[in-house]
């Protein structure tokens, strides 16, 4: 199926995210999934070619392997899908994303605004276009427990959605410790639900807690920026956020901006579907104001 027959204009985007890419491909993944839809739209194919450090051959033939017809097909469904998104043509555009030596204090700073807000809303788009996000937060909603889980800097998102949910009442279980989150995981039962988070999605500790998770019965979802990986095989269900590029050394920082920003969702989704949660977390929050100098 090309671009054109599919009645989802964010097709790409989870064509992108969802396959195994490697060398030249994946270069060509993370630049579409990080830079505005106009840059793309602006450019030949050469220079798509050379963002990416690879030939005009190479970028046709993976856009073919990715079921589109070409550079065309590509422009109009991006250009499409900014259409319909509110908000997705306020990204400052960008041709170049990546920082570099030369770069001013403003120019970086721009430049990793921008890569927040572009891939912002292409995360946005891929929630957009599956019925993950509804059964996740349906799964969230119903469950008895949910148990929060991830190791060195990926606690830091677990342990803030730890706190979205204890602020509307939610019961449930984390601890910052690996030893204590696999007790944790071998306690699970069929009715509670475990959220793994992981930026590779090969982090041992986790992956082996979702697999025992899994083994007692409990719903498992992965929050990934890895669809394939341990932790997705793992889990039944799998939000990965889009990579992507620019920035030096790894992308677990952005990603983990990301998750932070889904737990976000998730709170408020929960929220809406219920009053009660919302009058608890205002009980919650009087409380908390108490504290304050």
């Amino acid at each position: 199926m090309t671009l054109k027959e599919s009645s989802d204009e964010f097709e790409i985007f989870r064509t992108l995210n969802d396959q195994k890419l490697s060398g030249a491909e994946a270069r060509l993944a993370r630049y579409i999934l990080s830079v505005p839809e106009q840059d793309i739209a602006g450019m030949t194919g050469k220079q798509l070619a050379e963002q990416c450090d690879t030939s005009r051959s190479t970028v046709v033939r993976a856009l073919k392997r990715w079921g589109i017809g070409g550079l065309g097909d590509l422009k109009r469904g991006l250009l499409h899908g900014a259409q319909r998104t509110p908000g997705s043509s306020l990204v400052e555009s960008h041709l170049d994303p990546t920082i570099r030596p030369e770069d001013s204090p403003s120019t970086v700073a721009n430049k990793v605004m921008a890569s927040v807000a572009t891939r912002s809303m292409r995360f946005a788009q891929l929630l957009a276009t599956s019925p993950d996000l509804e059964l996740l937060v349906d799964r969230l909603y119903r469950c008895s427990v949910v148990a929060l889980f991830g190791v060195g800097s990926s606690s830091v998102v677990a342990m803030d959605l730890n706190h979205r949910l204890l602020r509307i009442g939610k019961e449930t279980r984390y601890a910052e410790d690996a030893h204590t989150q696999l007790a944790i995981a071998s306690t699970m039962k069929s009715e509670e639900l475990g959220l793994f988070f992981s930026y590779s999605g090969r982090t041992s500790t986790t992956v082996r807690a979702a697999q025992i998770t899994g083994e007692r019965g409990a719903f498992t979802v992965a929050i990934t920026a890895a669809q394939q990986s341990p932790l997705a095989e793992a889990c039944e269900l799998t939000i990965a956020t889009p990579q992507g590029v620019g920035l030096f050394g790894s992308d677990a920082v952005m990603t983990r901006i990301l998750q932070i920003l889904f737990n976000e969702v998730l709170f408020h989704c929960l929220i809406l579907r219920d009053n009660s949660l919302l009058r608890q977390l205002e009980e919650v929050d009087r409380v908390l104001a108490r504290e304050k100098l």
